[in-house]
């Protein structure tokens, strides 16, 4: 595959190669193509979050529960689609 970059975007990738911070232009892109991805997954989580809070699926915590919210937060990951309580 063959891409062509606008002027800028050229001088941005030699730029970072130039300064020793990537290796090759590949690497500058595959860096950008990765932190792209991982936007596009945060933007998942952040509108999955959002149906969570319109449909009442959330849990509240109090000031002194601290522990509690973090215990929570910690094992979150193996029940992502269950709904809180």
């Amino acid at each position: 595959m063959s891409i062509m970059l606008p002027p800028e975007f050229e001088v941005f990738v030699h730029t970072r190669v130039a300064s020793g911070a990537y290796a090759s232009e590949q690497d500058v892109l595959r860096t950008a193509f990765d932190l792209l991805a991982k936007r596009e997954s945060l933007l998942a989580h952040i509108d999955e979050g959002t149906r969570q809070l319109r449909t009442g699926q959330f849990a509240k915590y109090g000031e002194r529960e601290r522990e509690k919210f973090l215990i929570d937060i910690a094992t979150a990951g193996s029940r992502v689609n269950a709904p809180c309580t």
